[in-house]
């Protein structure tokens, strides 16, 4: 029997449970699982060859490879949600090799000229706002805000949040630059937290924020969209 024809069977026993024991209220629940409520793209990228670059001036996530970590999961899931083609990425390592040869210049850099020297015509910009691991002694409770827009860089203007959108930020964390994207793992109690612990849990949180800063661009379910179980 087909998964399809699994599902209609399933459904008409639903319906008869509902008229015996006006429990209709099982329904929604039921419909949701089999067909999940979707979430729209915030805004529609635009096929043209794509940099990911994620910054971390504060060094807040401890480890510069992170950011790199944070691009390259934006873009394994564009791609695979077919809102990019690969050859129309730009990989971290290319990024990296640009940031070696400009040295410090590389930070007074605009965002779009790194971009077009980087052969991209749009860059989606990351800055990491803040990073939290520890609520309190024994409690570990990872969280991150960052920030996202987009850039086109052969019109040197930013298209994505729009100029009138809000972008506050929840909570004591205020930002220009861009669309606020916040990041939670659930709560774990340690009685003692050791560094490769603190690293393990920082590795999660940065895996967490790359999908969820690549889902502001594509349909996604609204039932994933939570915190991360560890």
């Amino acid at each position: 029997m087909s998964h399809v024809a699994k599902q209609l069977i399933a459904t008409a026993l639903l319906l008869s449970l509902c008229f015996v024991s006006n429990g209709c209220w099982v329904i929604g629940i039921f419909l949701n699982t089999v067909a999940p409520e979707k979430v729209k793209p915030l805004y529609e990228l635009q096929e043209v060859p794509t940099v990911v670059l994620v910054d971390d001036m504060r060094s807040l996530l401890a480890n510069p490879n992170f950011t790199g970590e944070i691009s390259e999961r934006v873009i394994f899931d564009l791609t695979e949600e077919k809102v990019l083609k690969p050859e129309m990425t730009i990989s971290s390592k290319r990024v990296r090799e640009l940031e070696a040869l400009l040295g410090e210049e590389y930070g007074q850099t605009s965002i779009d000229r790194i971009g077009r020297a980087l052969g991209a015509e749009q860059v989606i910009h990351v800055n990491v706002e803040k990073v939290e691991i520890t609520a309190e002694p024994g409690v570990m409770h990872p969280q991150a805000t960052v920030t996202v827009k987009v850039i086109d860089a052969k019109q040197v203007k930013r298209v994505f949040p729009s100029a009138t959108a809000s972008t506050n930020l929840p909570g004591d964390v205020e930002s220009t630059r861009g669309h606020p994207v916040k990041t939670e793992l659930r709560h774990r109690f340690s009685g003692e937290m050791n560094r490769g612990e603190e690293r393990v849990m920082v590795q999660k949180l940065v895996d967490r924020i790359g999908m969820n800063v690549a889902r502001l661009f594509y349909k996604h379910n609204k039932s994933d969209v939570g915190e991360m179980r560890n």
